[in-house]
């Protein structure tokens, strides 16, 4: 069904069944910078939208590497605009 042909309003692309081991913003903090994370918060506006409020913990170094990931990654565009 869901790859079924479809007649759409607008161009957003139909759903494609994938298959993988979903990694969340804490579990790649985790992977990356060896802190334990927990989220208390999402979204936002302004741009904000979907966004995570998360905190870290972990030894000084494993906490700065956490805040150098997120901040090298803050700010990308869109992935569909």
């Amino acid at each position: 069904m869901m790859r079924a042909p479809l007649e759409s309003l607008n161009s957003v692309p139909s759903m494609f069944l994938l298959t993988g081991t979903i990694v969340t913003e804490i579990e790649a903090l985790a992977i990356l910078s060896g802190v334990s994370a927990f989220q208390v918060g999402a979204g936002g506006i302004g741009g904000a939208e979907g966004a995570v409020h998360l905190i870290v913990r972990g030894n000084r170094e494993q906490v700065q590497e956490a805040l150098r990931i997120a901040a090298s990654v803050q700010g990308e565009p869109a992935f569909v605009k």
